[in-house]
């Protein structure tokens, strides 16, 4: 198999894969594996909260990149700005998807509505995704909590060992042959 061929499966694996959990997230979400889809109100509610959810989350990015502009780290600015877009359209789609949600619950379209509840989802653990994304943006440096301390403890009966010294343990220090040839 070429270099390139295994690169295209490599692509296809890795975007099957979330797929996949994304569906059965989505699945479970919905209730589609337990045989009992929630109802249009329900989902309303739900797509209600995951919208708020969704604001909030913009807001707290957006809190994110203004500390980063405060700062001027261009590097954080680049990396939240992003996520930020990011989340911008996800949410205009989540909107748009969530009128068509209640378009297609009005003209009674069960499968339209199933259809459209699952993408609501997606798109709010995709939303989630970028927080977390956004999070890592900011890197280390704000999750800092203090000066790292160790502690050791010995075991009761154990002798107490200071590792910074070695014992003698009477080993003889053995000097390595000289080379054999000059290549070596």
């Amino acid at each position: 198999m070429s270099h390139r061929t295994r690169m295209y499966v490599a692509m296809a694996v890795m975007t099957v894969v979330p797929l996949a959990a994304g569906l059965h997230a989505v699945a479970q979400e919905t209730g589609a594996e337990e045989g009992n889809p929630a109802t249009m109100g329900e989902m309303e509610s739900k797509a209600d909260a995951m919208v708020e959810k969704m604001r909030s989350t913009r807001k707290y990015v957006q809190n994110l990149l203004e500390q980063a502009r405060k700062d001027k780290d261009i590097i954080k600015i680049t990396c939240l700005n992003d996520k930020l877009t990011q989340i911008n359209v996800s949410i205009r789609t989540f909107e748009d998807r969530l009128v068509s949600l209640r378009t297609a619950g009005k003209v009674g379209d069960a499968e339209g509505v199933n259809h459209e509840y699952n993408i609501l989802v997606v798109l709010d653990q995709k939303v989630g995704g970028l927080r977390m994304e956004a999070e890592a943006c900011i890197g280390e440096s704000e999750g800092y909590l203090g000066k790292t301390e160790i502690s050791v403890t010995t075991p009761p009966g154990e002798a107490e060992m200071d590792p910074t010294t070695f014992e003698d343990i009477g080993a003889e220090i053995v000097e390595r042959p000289q080379p054999a040839s000059a290549f070596d």
